[in-house]
């Protein structure tokens, strides 16, 4: 089965899992075996542009398996691909009030949490310094930056201490930095 909505398929297998009295193992081996999801029709703004705590406190059971659903993929992907990092794909996002949601020890602790080998976020200078790189150094863990199209946000990051960085003129950026 192909499901368009995450909601569909996350119901799906909550639904199924009680119904059958399964534990979550089970119910997330025959929901992986059976349905895939396309994200080209989810709502946008509940999965992409809420702030975390607000879809957190709002659909508490679905931000639980959605968390959980991303911590087991990490660990899946750590086990089956050990050689390749898994990274937290996120962005720092703000308030309607133009502060952060969360600070820098938030982003630390999540990373630890998910088990992660580090970052690959959205590049965000008011956020990003030397400092928040350090840290995830510090942790050891990698940050990579994306999507760096401008030669002087690529240097900048690069010289506050980034591992990688994405663009969508990755030679143009490469030409110009290593000249």
């Amino acid at each position: 089965l192909e499901k368009n909505e995450i909601n569909d398929v996350l119901d799906y297998g909550a639904e199924w899992a009680v119904k059958n009295g399964y534990g979550w193992d089970e119910a997330w081996g025959v929901v992986t075996g059976v349905m895939a999801y396309t994200n080209h029709t989810v709502m946008a703004e509940a999965l992409e542009c809420w702030p975390e705590d607000l879809y957190k406190r709002l659909l508490p059971r679905i931000y639980q398996i959605i968390e959980e659903i991303n911590r087991r993929f990490c660990l899946h992907i750590q086990e089956k691909y050990p050689n390749q990092q898994a990274l937290w794909l996120t962005s720092f996002k703000k308030n309607e009030d133009g502060t952060f949601i969360h600070d820098k020890e938030f982003y630390l602790k999540k990373l630890q949490d998910l088990k992660c080998d580090g970052v690959d976020a959205h590049c965000n200078a008011e956020f990003v310094d030397a400092e928040f790189v350090k840290m995830i150094h510090d942790a050891g863990m990698f940050y990579a930056a994306w999507t760096l199209d401008t030669v002087e946000i690529c240097q900048h990051f690069l010289d506050i201490g980034i591992d990688s960085v994405t663009s969508n003129c990755a030679a143009k950026m490469r030409d110009a930095i290593e000249k």
